[in-house]
């Protein structure tokens, strides 16, 4: 039995995850080059494989076709949308992810770009680094009316943690309907002009793609803050730099994009907190999603004992 770590970076090899392949005895392929496979690479590795341990890759249709023996993909992270679930279904592939792992640093990524929007970091290190010396007057969070989009694992965990610092809590999502001291709000532009920051946290399909629309911004609440960790796609990055620069919006904390590497105006502009796809990615976190995925592969694989 062989698998494939299609993934671009996977633990050191003392770490538990390494341990429990290493115990598994299976052949492992790893992708030791530090960067994202291209398509031909992936189809080349996975020919022969039984499971793919997998990172943010695209496995589409033509990626899936191309190997006849591949039983299970275990990502590391949460989102599955880089892979063509309707042809792994086909194909009888399965899929796995880690949904619990990344919540807390997820969450607590989010409250740092909150924190540091709120009193201007940004503006006022670049002021310092230029040699002005200038004080920006910035916002306590206490009080604040905070808009969840998508009310799951992360959503709760960025509730609980704004309840717990004196924020009320609004949330927009279809499928829950209630969750302690949240409000739950009956549309996206009732959500907008009430809050006073909106923290994305949706899972991405067809129906969430640029649901924060140009439209939408238009509901938003004077002085707003946005904050998006979940997918890039959800967001009119156009329409959301028109909103930052004519002053509707106080700022944006942005970790993912419509196209990543991100090398675009939002990244440069003074009142964006921009970082490159890392919410989750820390050491804890890290350690247990590549735990959880290799678990999760030995057990669709059915190799016990491990």
């Amino acid at each position: 039995m062989k698998v494939a770590l299609t993934i671009r970076s996977f633990g050191d090899k003392d770490s538990e995850a390494w341990s429990l392949l290493k115990k598994s005895g299976i052949e492992i392929w790893e992708n030791s080059s530090g960067k994202h496979l291209a398509k031909e690479e992936i189809i080349k590795c996975i020919a022969d494989v039984d499971g793919v341990i997998a990172g943010t890759e695209r496995f589409d249709r033509e990626v899936l076709a191309s190997s006849t023996r591949l039983k299970v993909i275990s990502r590391v992270g949460v989102g599955i949308d880089s892979i063509d679930i309707d042809a792994a279904r086909e194909y009888r592939i399965t899929i796995k992810n880690t949904p619990l792992a990344p919540v807390r640093s997820v969450a607590e990524h989010v409250f740092a770009m909150i924190f540091a929007l709120c009193r201007r970091m940004k503006e006022h290190t670049a002021n310092l680094e230029n040699g002005v010396f200038k004080a920006l007057t910035g916002y306590l969070l206490k009080g604040k009316i905070i808009g969840i989009i998508g009310f799951g694992n992360v959503g709760k965990e960025v509730a609980a943690m704004g309840l717990c610092l004196g924020c009320q809590i609004i949330y927009y999502d279809p499928a829950v309907e209630g969750f302690n001291n949240a409000r739950r709000m009956n549309s996206l532009q009732h959500l907008f002009s009430l809050a006073d920051i909106v923290t994305i946290h949706a899972s991405a399909s067809k129906t969430t793609e640029k649901m924060v629309s140009r439209g939408i911004l238009d509901f938003a609440r004077q002085g707003q803050i946005i904050i998006n960790t979940a997918r890039g796609s959800m967001i009119d990055e156009d329409a959301l730099l028109d909103f930052l620069e004519n002053g509707k919006l106080l700022g944006a904390g942005l970790d993912v994009f419509q196209e990543e590497p991100y090398k675009g105006p939002l990244a440069h502009h003074p009142r964006v907190i921009a970082t490159p796809h890392v919410s989750s990615n820390t050491v804890e976190t890290r350690r247990m999603m590549e735990s959880e995925a290799v678990s999760n592969l030995l057990s669709e694989l059915k190799i016990e004992g491990v």
